[in-house]
């Protein structure tokens, strides 16, 4: 029984001695994580909860998914899309896909993405469009059931889909 709690105490200790990040968790929790950030963060995520500048709109994103991949792929589906096509700004909704990649900055707290979306005009079969996008984030959160996120702005709830 010594050496299963040694087991479990050594590694804190040391982590707190050492003052090492990766051990000390999310500002949010958990306080101690020895699993992979990159892992836990690997699957496609469901929008859970959106807050805009302390306003609540995880209505905009209720159909819309998040995927990371291990090798740094990243993908956002939004489901309804409003674009203004030229030339007179006719708006239509869509759903697109967009595909791109994604990396921690620092520490495994902070981290970013780019992605483009591509969509073909609903009036001229023969235009197609491109969007790209690059956002940083602060993770607060991250368990194999949550995953919570925060920007200058915004901040997001995120649940396994």
């Amino acid at each position: 029984m010594k050496q299963f709690t040694l087991l479990i105490v050594l590694p804190l200790v040391m982590c707190a001695f050492l003052g090492l990040n990766s051990c000390t968790g999310f500002e949010d929790g958990p306080s101690i994580s020895f699993k992979d950030s990159a892992k836990q963060m690997a699957r496609t995520w469901r929008i859970k909860e959106a807050v805009l500048n302390n306003t609540d709109i995880t209505t905009r994103f209720n159909s819309d998914f998040l995927s990371f991949e291990e090798d740094g792929e990243f993908s956002i589906l939004d489901a309804v899309r409003t674009v203004n096509f030229p030339p007179f700004g006719r708006p239509d909704t869509l759903t697109v896909l967009g595909k791109g990649n994604w990396d921690f900055l620092d520490e495994d707290y902070r981290i970013e993405w780019n992605y483009t979306f591509f969509y073909q005009d609903s009036y001229d079969q023969t235009i197609f469009f491109q969007e790209d996008f690059y956002e940083q984030w602060t993770i607060t959160r991250l368990t194999e059931e949550e995953f919570w996120m925060k920007n200058d702005s915004m901040s997001m709830k995120l649940e396994p889909f």
